[in-house]
């Protein structure tokens, strides 16, 4: 049989051409077989979605920008382990009774994990996704539903995927939430009564000086230096300073500066600011100890199965 012929012979269930009138579009059939111009809609349908004019093709925008990574948790533990191996490397008093901020808190699953396992007077989780702070809510609604209700303290294990709880799932579904909230006369401080998230930037947030006992940034770094710069990412450390109380301590894990150009190709303004930079993390901890840092303690790197989460944790104290 004649290959050419077969591939520019005539549709035989319709005509290879039809308009959308509504929607001010045209399509057209094509034959995936043979050599021809890219589809928008993948090479194997069969059709090619034509735009009027010079109108270039649609742009998907990058949902991840930020490293409002979704399922992010599932990544970061340990294959065949239930929780993040960098709370290993963090003492309970950084949180016992202590008023704790967690920033870049994604789903807020370390949140909640220290809420139950570490009982602090308060901590919040923070976020500039708004998506990632809603699912964070329902989680607490959903783990506080579905714990062992005689579970002395928290100590059980605790999923930090949120997967697998004590009562099912479908629990929440056919009976509702648990209440979360406690009348005025009530003295429990709790999880999760003592836990909270809101969604924004938190350099732009208004922050009491002095309002924390212990606040964390765990691989926020690099994507606050990438939409801000050397000047965003300094003036991110300084309100961390000034948000401490004395004595106070600063949990972060900054990422390796060689793993800023893949993430900063992602939009032309990213990539603008990482060609300024000089300001690369191995410069961090001298430039926070001449902020106001009493010191420094290098507590090391988790034991993590993926090799691109074996970051080091620092400890610096106010």
């Amino acid at each position: 049989m004649n290959q050419e012929l077969f591939s520019k012979r005539k549709n035989p269930y319709g005509s290879d051409e039809y308009e959308d009138p509504a929607n001010n579009l045209k399509y057209q059939r094509m034959d995936y077989r043979t050599e021809s111009k890219a589809s928008y809609l993948g090479g194997k349908t069969g059709v090619e979605l034509q735009l009027d004019g010079n109108q270039p093709p649609p742009k998907f925008p990058h949902k991840y920008i930020y490293g409002n990574y979704k399922n992010y948790y599932e990544d970061r533990r340990n294959k065949y382990k239930h929780h993040d191996p960098r709370l290993d490397l963090l003492d309970v008093s950084l949180f016992k009774n202590k008023d704790v901020l967690d920033i870049g808190c994604n789903s807020g699953n370390i949140t909640i994990f220290i809420s139950r396992r570490y009982q602090p007077k308060s901590i919040l989780g923070v976020d500039i996704d708004k998506d990632l702070i809603r699912k964070a809510k329902m989680q607490t609604k959903i783990d506080y539903a579905l714990q062992d209700p005689s579970e002395e303290k928290q100590q059980g294990p605790i999923d930090l995927c949120m997967r697998f709880s004590y009562f099912p799932k479908s629990m929440s579904h056919m009976f509702g939430y648990s209440f979360m909230t406690l009348p005025p006369t009530a003295d429990y401080t709790g999880f999760p009564v003592n836990t909270t998230f809101e969604d924004g930037d938190w350099v732009d947030m208004d922050v009491e000086p002095e309002s924390y006992d212990t606040i964390m940034a765990l691989s926020v770094t690099k994507w606050i230096q990438l939409h801000r710069g050397d000047e965003g990412i300094k003036m991110f450390f300084k309100k961390v300073y000034k948000s401490l109380k004395p004595g106070g301590s600063f949990v972060v894990e900054p990422q390796p500066f060689d793993t800023y150009y893949r993430r900063a190709k992602q939009t032309e303004e990213t990539r603008f600011i990482f060609e300024g930079l000089s300001f690369t993390p191995d410069q961090y901890e001298p430039y926070l100890l001449k902020l106001g840092f009493s010191s420094v303690k290098h507590l090391g790197k988790s034991l993590n199965d993926n090799k691109g989460f074996k970051r080091p944790l620092e400890l610096y104290t106010k």
